[in-house]
């Protein structure tokens, strides 16, 4: 007969699970994979969502944000998640390698979308000073609050309302300016 060895743990195994912009949350659609200065990790999605979020059933804990007046952008960390650099645009998890700021944002430019339920769509920018700050794009669906705006590997905006049958999204700027946080690009 064999010796059977006993192996005390801490933990019993867990499913680890990656984050990241794109994916469906309880009320809304999550944007970027952001951090902050002492390099704590979360998600971005639309100020006017709820505080309370969860993904796949887990509990996002809010950290700060805005939804008043033309600034809308909140973030939430991800504990027991991977945070990584993608954006989901429907079919694949795309690197998001860079950002584009609303001064280098150009109309007619062409930009696409994911969100939880109109899904994938692209437009061209037609107005980058709508309400001052946020930039608009024709043709594309409303709904789906939060999630990104992207062309690309390059991180844009993330979506905040609709008018007709347009889309207005809050460049990435606010996740800098506003909430003072850097997105994930590696």
């Amino acid at each position: 007969m064999r010796p059977v060895k006993v192996v005390k743990i801490d933990d019993l195994p867990r499913k680890v699970t990656d984050i990241f912009g794109g994916k469906a949350l309880r009320t809304c659609t999550s944007g970027f994979s952001v951090r902050n200065g002492s390099w704590t990790k979360g998600v971005t999605t639309a100020g006017h969502c709820s505080d309370s979020q969860t993904y796949n059933g887990t509990r996002l804990p809010f950290k700060s944000g805005t939804a008043g007046g033309v600034y809308d952008i909140q973030w939430h960390t991800a504990p027991g998640f991977t945070v990584r650099n993608l954006v989901f645009d429907g079919t694949y998890n795309r690197y998001i390698y860079g950002v584009k700021f609303r001064s280098s944002q150009e109309v007619g430019e062409w930009v696409c979308k994911y969100g939880k339920t109109t899904g994938y769509a692209c437009g061209t920018i037609v107005d980058k000073q709508f309400d001052g700050v946020n930039v608009r794009v024709n043709s594309v669906q409303g709904g789906d609050s939060g999630g990104p705006w992207f062309w690309n590997n390059t991180a844009y905006g993330t979506t905040i309302s609709a008018i007709g049958n347009d889309s207005i999204y809050g460049p990435v700027d606010h996740i800098y300016n506003i909430l003072g946080l850097t997105v994930l690009t590696n």
